[in-house]
């Protein structure tokens, strides 16, 4: 997996960083979350977002890597700041302004982007442009909304396996999510 970093003044919401605390995962990961001092963290307050890479970078040395960032990743999709206008959209709708919320919730640099490509009404791509989290937490998030907006409708998400990812040195990552 890449080393994760950023510019030094770059800021992440205290929602985003809450899913360290609340994911399925939390007890596996807590003395992580302990050593970087992300313990005391408030939603509607900003912090520096290095400590949360170095947490991600420490992460994906261990075993569980990917249900930890995938767990992570979808608990982000529930707590992370959402413009209420956003929470009311379709999801297709929603999915087109996923690099909205992203943006929304950082600030002070540069932070990548997601780009979103409508396939069919039932079937998007999301392109990761760069961006500050391993591919698998992306994922995460990515599930994380289609359970959180589609409800109880079947749904699948899937990496596009003919673009070489970002965490594989790749130079984007591309995600599809299809629903009935």
């Amino acid at each position: 997996m890449r080393h994760l970093t950023c510019e030094p003044n770059v800021e992440i919401r205290g929602e985003v960083l809450l899913s360290l605390l609340q994911n399925i995962r939390a007890s596996e990961i807590e003395k992580y979350v302990e050593k970087y001092g992300l313990t005391d963290v408030k939603a509607k307050h900003w912090y520096r977002i290095q400590p949360f890479l170095d947490l991600l970078n420490e992460l994906a040395s261990i075993e569980n890597r990917t249900p930890n960032f995938v767990a992570i990743g979808i608990t982000i999709a529930e707590t992370a700041y959402m413009p209420p206008e956003m929470s009311q959209m379709p999801f297709g709708e929603l999915l087109m302004h996923w690099d909205d919320h992203y943006q929304n919730n950082h600030r002070l640099g540069d932070i990548g982007y997601k780009s979103t490509e409508k396939i069919n009404d039932r079937h998007y791509q999301v392109t990761l442009h760069g961006g500050l989290y391993p591919d698998d937490f992306e994922y995460g998030v990515l599930y994380g909304f289609g359970k959180r907006f589609l409800k109880d409708a079947p749904f699948v998400v899937s990496y596009d396996d003919t673009v070489q990812r970002l965490d594989k040195g790749g130079k984007k990552t591309v995600l599809d999510i299809q629903w009935e």
